[in-house]
């Protein structure tokens, strides 16, 4: 099965989401799937580096509001079908 989008959170139990973005950009079937990320840890990360690094489309710092968040979704899904 293959995703059109990557929803994650930043903490997880068996890895993070830094962690799995590097995996999903390594892989030749996700090198280049939209990721949406968030996170409640703002103060121990650099998002931009981790947007700039791994192309993430969007962050969002917890709590997060659902009406941005279906903003950034749509906007993955209208890049697309340019």
């Amino acid at each position: 099965m293959q995703f059109d989008l990557i929803l994650t959170d930043h903490q997880m139990p068996e890895m993070t989401g830094t962690e799995l973005c590097a995996r999903l950009r390594e892989s030749e079937g996700y090198a280049k799937t939209p990721i949406i990320m968030v996170t409640g840890r703002v103060l121990n990360l650099e998002l931009s580096r981790l947007q700039e690094t791994y192309s993430i489309t969007a962050t969002f710092r917890k709590p997060f509001s659902s009406v941005e968040m279906l903003r950034a979704v749509e906007g993955c899904f209208e890049a697309a079908a340019c």
